[in-house]
């Protein structure tokens, strides 16, 4: 039998360890089935309806500092965009016309809201507002847009049925140099979204997906298409970790 050179040791060696530079191991913990992690839209996750805590998620979203909100010219992105109130963590809303991110970012073991599309209105943003106005303005984009979410790969379905829109409620604007030139003070306001909330995600590594895309409707010419693909990559320590 002839001995195997030095030579031809070596290229096995390469060939065997390649799969191992490209493939690294990842502490990789996915979801067997999103439907176990989602609350369904008619359901009250921790004491609110899908409307109260779109209402929550819009107010904590409103009043974000210029440089932190991505509705925002002064927007200055950052490693990872989250909100938190509550036992609650939030995902971020994006609102120009072209985005694509990608966010690696350690959360906590919580219950995850997900903004995939969002419009929100006040009677503080118009000069002689009324509740048609504002009826007419949370309704003048979302429903042209098409709308995927993903958790680990796997896609809520029938995601149109989280298209909810809120009560009345009433938006507290702090934040004086707020993108949408709302007064400061107190403003009956209402708010349609998709905003699928999750449980908490088991520990380890796992992805949340947003995918948007809105064509102009012909009755908003001045309109561009909206086209924003947002992946989060989250590292979930448990609530145990010490």
């Amino acid at each position: 039998m002839e001995i195997p050179s030095i030579k031809m040791l070596t290229k096995i060696l390469l060939l065997v360890s390649l799969p191992l530079l490209f493939f690294p191991f990842a502490n990789v913990s996915t979801i067997e089935s999103v439907e176990n992690y989602i609350f369904e839209p008619g359901s009250e996750p921790y004491g609110r309806t899908y409307g109260e805590w779109e209402a929550k998620f819009w107010e904590l979203h409103v009043n974000l500092e210029p440089d932190k909100s991505p509705a925002s010219p002064n927007y200055k992105p950052t490693e990872c965009l989250l909100l938190k109130d509550e036992n609650m963590t939030f995902l971020s809303d994006f609102y120009s016309e072209i985005e694509y991110r990608n966010y690696d970012c350690t959360i906590s073991q919580t219950p995850i809201v997900i903004p995939a599309l969002t419009e929100g209105c006040s009677y503080g943003e118009f000069e002689n507002p009324n509740d048609k106005i504002i009826e007419d303005c949370i309704y003048s984009h979302n429903p042209y847009a098409v709308v995927k979410v993903t958790i680990d790969g796997k896609e809520i379905h029938d995601i149109d049925r989280f298209r909810i829109t809120s009560d009345w409620f009433i938006l507290n604007v702090t934040q004086k140099d707020n993108p949408y030139d709302i007064k400061l003070g107190s403003h009956k306001a209402k708010i349609n979204a998709i905003m699928p909330i999750i449980k908490p995600l088991p520990p380890g590594q796992h992805e949340i997906r947003t995918e948007v895309f809105q064509d102009i409707p012909s009755i908003i010419m001045s309109d561009v298409p909206l086209h924003r693909v947002i992946t989060y990559n989250l590292t979930v320590e448990s609530t145990d970790k010490k």
